[in-house]
């Protein structure tokens, strides 16, 4: 185990999740650069957690595509690939939905424009019938 990450579970436990992010980041470059990839992966899972329970979405999604990248070309770390899909899944669920609620709210919007305009319309049209039965009444008085 490499010592940046044991401290950065440590700090978890007590709370100090910025500093834990940090050692998590130095736990990942230490096995990148000691050509460990599997160690710096399950590390950079546990980063991706970890960034995701702090809500920093954009941040915790990059690192958990870089986990699932790694797991799909050495075909290793069936945890973290779970966990990483899981999580990412989840992202794209929620997206799809914001996205299907406002193409809804723009289609509803839409409709209700075109209604007004409807109506607008009829309306308009509606005093100019009016106007010519007036007419013709006067005119059938006046015979």
């Amino acid at each position: 185990m490499n010592i940046s990450f044991e401290v950065a579970l440590q700090l978890i436990n007590l709370g100090s999740y910025d500093k834990a992010v940090e050692r998590l980041n130095e736990a990942i470059a230490q096995e990148t650069e000691n050509k460990n990839e599997s160690a710096a992966t399950e590390y950079r899972c546990v980063l991706a957690e970890l960034l995701a329970n702090l809500g920093k979405k954009d941040e915790a999604n990059e690192e958990f595509v870089k986990v699932v990248s790694y797991c799909i070309k050495t075909g290793s770390l069936p945890k973290q690939r779970e966990i990483a899909e899981g999580y990412l899944s989840k992202v794209s669920v929620k997206k799809t939905v914001k996205k299907s609620d406002t193409e809804k709210k723009t289609s509803g919007a839409k409709k209700t424009e075109t209604k007004k305009a409807e109506t607008k319309k009829t309306a308009a049209k509606k005093p100019a019938a009016t106007e010519k039965k007036t007419v013709n009444k006067t005119a059938k008085e006046k015979k």
